[in-house]
């Protein structure tokens, strides 16, 4: 492999940057995204290019996206002569990157305070890759993939069930990075193996359903989602459970009750 240039911009705490150091994580990381010749990826936040050396050296194609003035200048002249590397200094949460599909994966380390915007903005892409390998904050990516009944479901676990399955690879230690952060990392594998449910006709409406039950998550659906619910869906669906409880499907089926009562409150001009 390629070795890295030394004199690499540091890291700046204003943009939560904390870059891979240890050279057997990423090698494992690397095995992980196991990136075929000629594959067309794209890498979120390459930083000071940790990953990217050896996704260039697979034989992929290598898109980037890096917000980072410095990180890119540098990374723009460590490969100015490589082809399959194209760098794009932009905010992946403002940059359009429908224009790069088809992706056969997307890489990335995770910020902390926009991952779930990010997944969030993969999720409501029309076009997706086969897979996603993502490096984030343990405890999101536990969030991401936790099932119905467990404490960690939420309304990013119900998002992400609808259009892949999840799983953890490996936990990384924060000795792996310098700085050194104060928590955990682990290494998120998404499969976009899962067709949407057809059933649900208005996205916009299920995940203001959702997002209203989770917002106060300790209360019963008949309180939580209060708005929309009367008596006479009694015999129609159990309102003494709480969101936690209630698997995806669960979800769908009571968003077909109430849709034209979340349409009605929510989407009036």
């Amino acid at each position: 492999m390629k070795q890295r240039q030394s004199g690499h911009p540091r890291a700046k705490r204003s943009l939560g940057q904390n870059f891979l150091v240890d050279r057997e994580v990423i090698h494992r990381i690397l095995d992980t995204v196991a990136a075929g010749s000629d594959e067309s990826i794209l890498e979120i936040g390459p930083g000071q290019g940790a990953l990217t050396t050896g996704l260039i050296q697979s034989g992929a194609r290598v898109k980037a996206v890096e917000y980072d003035r410095d990180l890119a200048a540098a990374l723009k002249e460590e490969w100015k002569d490589e082809t399959r590397f194209q760098l794009y200094e932009e905010d992946i949460l403002r940059f359009d990157w429908s224009p790069l599909f088809p992706l056969q994966q997307i890489v990335g380390n995770l910020p902390y305070n926009i991952s779930s915007q990010i997944l969030i903005k993969l999720y409501d892409s029309p076009l997706k890759p086969r897979r996603a390998v993502f490096m984030l904050q343990k405890e999101m990516a536990e969030r991401v993939i936790a099932e119905a009944g467990s404490s960690n479901f939420g309304i990013l676990s119900v998002y992400t069930s609808l259009y892949a399955s999840g799983s953890i690879a490996f936990i990384i230690p924060p000795e792996a990075f310098r700085p050194r952060p104060r928590i955990q990392s682990a290494i998120l594998l998404l499969d976009f193996d899962r067709e949407t449910d057809p059933r649900i006709d208005d996205m916009f409406a299920f995940r203001q359903l959702v997002r209203r039950a989770f917002n106060q998550r300790r209360k019963t659906l008949r309180n939580s989602l209060r708005s929309w619910y009367d008596e006479t869906l009694d015999p129609l669906f159990d309102w003494q459970l709480r969101p936690q409880a209630l698997s995806t499907g669960q979800f769908v089926d009571l968003y077909l009750l109430l849709r034209d009562r979340i349409g009605s409150a929510d989407k009036q001009p």
